[in-house]
């Protein structure tokens, strides 16, 4: 009895498992390479905005940030990162910039724009722009 009881278990189940396990793949695969179209950011004078689908998300005073830098990916395990990283949303594997700041609940934010080292130029030219 037991056994016939999970080879019908394991004949509907497996199957179902396995379909969710490759739209999770599929998922994951298009978000990777879509989400440029979705999340960009947006620097003013004053301030990082996260937009997503043109609706602003997320910011960050630029009088806040302590310290940004091109992260590698492998870097992102590290436990200060890894649990303190709201939006490391499109984790492309070598444009990572870590956002270190000052204080707030999230004080470790990993971005990744298209051009990291314009991206990290632009934030220090304005924040230079700022403290004038």
């Amino acid at each position: 009895m037991i056994g016939v009881e999970m080879t019908e278990f394991s004949g509907t189940v497996l199957p179902m498992v396995i379909g969710m396990l490759l739209c999770f793949a599929l998922v994951t695969v298009a978000f990777q390479y879509l989400a440029r179209y979705v999340i960009w950011y947006r620097l003013t004078k004053d301030r990082l905005t996260v937009v997503v689908v043109g609706i602003p998300w997320f910011w960050v005073d630029l009088d806040s940030i302590t310290d940004i830098y091109r992260i590698r990916w492998r870097d992102l395990m590290h436990p200060l990162v890894m649990f303190g990283v709201p939006h490391g949303l499109r984790n492309r594997l070598n444009n990572n910039v870590l956002i270190t700041r000052k204080s707030g609940f999230f004080r470790y934010l990993v971005v990744t724009p298209s051009d990291p080292d314009l991206f990290i130029k632009s934030v220090n030219g304005r924040q230079a722009l700022v403290h004038c």
